[in-house]
């Protein structure tokens, strides 16, 4: 046998082992439709137990005055989370097919990339703190107060009604947060009970005692953070500034003190 002769069986023994070495790796990397529902379903009960938790601590204080770093951590963890597992399942999906799930997420990325880029630019905004539900915010055709916020934009509450505005439109024109304080609407209350009691959770019975105030928005639910010494922090919405007196006196009745922070 020739020397070019050898040269090309062994090329073609090198190809044959590559190729070989490349199945095994493939094969070893290949998910099955069983595994791939097994993984998003723990990926899942994990997503809704981190909701159920955070709800949890929204309605029940636990931890006194570590309660809000706390849900802070499990908000921010789940603000994180959330992208990862999508990153997870479509990795997982690619593994069951490579070629034709790889084109399906690609025709995906590509037809859907305008929200795509909306959802990351939300997930890393929501990490600043200040960034918040009635904070006034200026863009470069709007002024008025965060009014919600969801994971492809915000509705920023004018005086012409409301608007929605993308996370990557707010990033395209700037977008500056006017000012610490809370405005049209939405108010800070210092409450203190006169007579504290320690078995008592506060954050719960004052949830309780202003779910029958009519002058209430709940469409914005109160935020209540109970501090040292018994200090209450709420925020809450008003639905007519002219009842703002009113719904203190009405605490006061509750046999607590409370005076507006803003």
């Amino acid at each position: 046998m020739d020397t070019v002769s050898v040269k090309i069986l062994d090329n073609v023994a090198t190809s044959e082992t590559a190729q070989t070495l490349i199945e095994r790796l493939f094969e070893r990397a290949t998910f099955s439709w069983s595994e791939f529902l097994f993984v998003g379903a723990i990926l899942f009960a994990i997503y809704f137990m981190l909701r159920i938790i955070q709800r949890f601590l929204g309605i029940r204080q636990l931890f006194g005055r570590f309660q809000r770093p706390i849900k802070m951590v499990v908000i921010y963890f789940l603000l994180v989370f959330e992208p990862v597992v999508i990153l997870l399942l479509s990795s997982a999906f690619l593994m069951i097919n490579p070629i034709y799930h790889g084109l399906l997420l690609g025709l995906i990325m590509l037809f859907f990339y305008p929200h795509i880029n909306n959802y990351v630019n939300g997930r890393v905004m929501q990490f600043n703190p200040s960034f918040t539900v009635g904070r006034e915010i200026r863009t470069e055709k709007l002024e008025g107060i965060i009014d919600k916020k969801d994971r492809l934009g915000i509705q920023i509450k004018t005086a012409q009604g409301v608007h929605f505005v993308s996370y990557s439109q707010l990033v395209k024109d700037s977008y500056m947060l006017l000012s610490g304080d809370d405005i049209s609407g939405f108010y800070a209350l210092q409450i203190i009970p006169n007579e504290p009691n320690p078995k008592y959770n506060y954050e719960a019975k004052l949830i309780d005692l202003l779910s029958v105030v009519p002058y209430i928005d709940w469409n914005h639910r109160p935020e209540i953070s109970v501090g040292e010494d018994y200090e209450i922090k709420a925020r809450v919405v008003v639905k007519d500034e002219r009842h703002l007196h009113d719904l203190v006196k009405l605490i006061q009745g509750w046999n607590y003190s409370c005076k507006i922070l803003k």
